[in-house]
């Protein structure tokens, strides 16, 4: 799909600092390259699309093309802040980026949360809700009580799943 588009972050001077590829909102968002911040420019007239209506592949090989040409900062070649020397992201992360991500996830556990605490976590919230029924605050909640057995529920849910399968509705 050319869905893809390339875009530009312009100094004051009109010379680009920044080389991108992205879809939709992506130029116009604060994004993170890296670990680093890419300052999006706070006058968005000097957020420039290059080129639209391209491949995923075009637009790394045009951002290739043209961090190529205007150089990088970081490794002294010219005036860009790229960080890298483009074609990757979401979509195609350099080994190196795959590489850092694997090692920083050994040895963590991806759910920290244990079966303790998501109980705790239920208990925490029944006694939330319980203390709203006695203070009379549910219904602030968009909560609604059944009037065959006075069970209480969000709206929705009971007019679809509770009232007409209660099992008080004679």
């Amino acid at each position: 799909m050319n869905i893809y588009y390339v875009y530009a972050y312009l100094r004051e001077d009109g010379t680009p600092y920044y080389i991108g590829k992205g879809v939709h909102k992506r130029a116009w968002k604060q994004h993170r390259k890296n670990g680093m911040y890419v300052w999006t420019p706070k006058d968005k007239s000097r957020i420039v699309i290059l080129k639209e209506h391209l491949t995923n592949q075009q637009a790394k090989e045009l951002e290739i093309e043209l961090i190529v040409k205007y150089g990088r900062k970081d490794i002294g070649t010219g005036i860009l802040r790229n960080m890298t020397d483009g074609g990757e992201g979401l979509h195609n992360p350099s080994q190196e980026i795959r590489d850092k991500k694997s090692k920083s996830m050994i040895g963590k556990n991806t759910n920290p949360k244990s079966l303790l605490h998501r109980k705790k976590i239920s208990e925490s919230m029944i006694s939330v809700n319980r203390e709203k029924m006695l203070n009379g605050t549910h219904h602030l909640l968009n909560d609604i009580k059944c009037p065959h057995c006075e069970k209480i529920g969000q709206m929705t849910a009971m007019k679809r799943w509770h009232f007409d399968n209660c099992k008080n509705n004679i």
